[in-house]
């Protein structure tokens, strides 16, 4: 799985969004500034305790790409990111979960959602935004 994003220059900064991650970075020049969004999806992933992971930035032209070893600790941190300040229970409830404890296994990054069960994570978190995922 990867995440895209974009990458632009404004003025004399280099900015890459990821709306997935509702993550903005910017730096000098292209190599800086895709360091430190490595860095800080990172340190995100350490803080929520999603287990280490090596991430790997593509950029072709204005298109960016974030890929991650741990598929299920990403996918995790999407989650987390997206549901703000909404509950656990809340997003169980949209998704007509048994419990808000499968919902979190998802955030824990314990399971790995199908494709399917991606798509309908993100559409109710999210459901005005067009987040990419691509596999």
């Amino acid at each position: 799985m990867q995440l895209q994003g974009k990458i632009w220059k404004e003025d004399k900064f280099w900015l890459i969004e990821i709306p997935a991650l509702d993550l903005i970075s910017s730096g000098k020049t292209k190599a800086e500034v895709s360091e430190m969004l490595i860095d800080a999806v990172k340190i995100l992933m350490t803080e929520y305790k999603l287990g280490p992971a090596r991430m790997k930035l593509k950029i072709n032209k204005d298109v960016v790409y974030i890929q991650s070893s741990n598929l299920k600790g990403l996918f995790a941190l999407v989650l987390r990111r997206l549901r703000g300040s909404k509950s656990q229970k809340s997003i169980a409830e949209k998704l007509k979960l048994k419990s808000n404890n499968s919902y979190q296994q998802y955030e824990l990054g314990k399971r790995e959602p199908s494709i399917s069960q991606m798509e309908q994570l993100l559409k109710t978190l999210n459901p005005n935004s067009e987040i990419t995922l691509s596999f």
